[in-house]
């Protein structure tokens, strides 16, 4: 049974954080490649929650990212920019690489410290996945925006890196 936007039960539990609800309807045949109306599928619906219980259990049963990849950089340079670092941990548990551009070319990282989010700048040159030697579309690397943002934090641990 599916709602008007073709969103199952699965889609619902786990958008509501449900973890045993999920757990029970994938042991009874739910697919975690299910999509909604809009391409949404399970896995999307639990990291736009942030649950990660959710995220480790689908990814563990088939489950995996199903955006492309300029779709996917948007969404991470979107949650960089404003500052959620539990959505980049939530993507990453997902499988997402964190270089990936959006569609102007920036990373997260060029995202945050535009933004002047300095804990996610942390958090993601903590992250040794997290390439800091990437250009934008302007040829800028995280050291070039760090030094036009005057971000001496940012500039200290980039160096260390």
């Amino acid at each position: 049974m599916k709602d008007a936007d073709n969103r199952s039960a699965i889609h619902i539990a786990c958008c509501e954080g449900h973890f045993d609800i999920v757990k029970y309807l994938l042991l009874n045949g739910a697919s975690v490649h299910e999509k909604d109306r809009h391409g949404v599928t399970p896995l999307d619906e639990a990291i736009t929650a942030d649950d990660h219980d959710i995220i480790k259990l689908l990814i563990s049963t088939g489950a995996h990212l199903t955006k492309d990849s300029t779709l996917l950089g948007d969404l991470l340079t979107s949650a960089a920019g404003r500052g959620l670092i539990k959505r980049l941990e939530s993507f990453t548990l997902a499988g997402a690489d964190l270089n990936l551009p959006n569609s102007i070319g920036m990373t997260a990282l060029h995202a945050a410290l535009l933004n002047s989010q300095n804990e996610v700048v942390q958090y993601l040159i903590s992250n040794k996945n997290v390439n800091v030697n990437v250009k934008d579309r302007l040829g800028r690397t995280a050291m070039d925006l760090a030094v036009q943002m005057l971000n001496k934090g940012a500039i200290a641990v980039l160096k260390n890196r």
